[in-house]
């Protein structure tokens, strides 16, 4: 189903972060991210075309993370410049 390929392709995006941070994304492998996801090879290739285009979806979701993160801190201070 559409929630379980999502819920997958999810957690090879966790994997990525986890492997590409500590190891580099030179060092990393689509084995070692199935590995880390615990998913085989196939998903990973019925989510991304390739290491890159995790590295895309991986920087897209951490920059919307940052974003919100942003708007919230601006929502969420008052009038006074110095908060």
């Amino acid at each position: 189903t559409g929630e379980r390929r999502a819920e997958r392709r999810q957690r090879l995006i966790e994997a990525g972060i986890e492997l590409f941070g500590t190891r580099g994304y030179a060092n990393t492998p689509v084995k070692a991210i199935c590995e880390e996801a615990s998913l085989t090879e196939r998903y990973f290739y019925e989510a991304f075309e390739d290491r890159e285009d995790l590295l895309d979806a991986i920087y897209s979701q951490l920059l919307g993370n940052c974003r919100e993160a942003t708007l919230q801190a601006i929502r969420g201070a008052g009038d006074d410049l110095e908060d």
